[in-house]
């Protein structure tokens, strides 16, 4: 189970609606510092997008400084 929830609504490219859920837990306070992060793989098949697109919105946080990506 994820984190957060994304409800998905047409005219937005998917993975800036999963960044913001992501900010939205973020501020919410859902996620908070230290907390693991769901991989990309469990964030395609929780959500039933693209490995590509879950890909994309991780990239997109770890840009952004809010994920910080550690081997392993």
């Amino acid at each position: 189970m994820l984190a957060f929830q994304v409800q998905f609504k047409p005219g937005a490219p998917i993975y800036e609606q999963v960044v913001f859920a992501v900010k939205k837990a973020v501020v919410s306070g859902q996620l908070r510092t230290g907390d693991r992060f769901p991989s990309i793989r469990t964030i395609s098949q929780e959500l039933r997008i693209n490995p590509n697109t879950a890909h994309k919105a991780v990239s997109a946080l770890v840009g952004q400084g809010l994920l910080e990506v550690q081997p392993g």
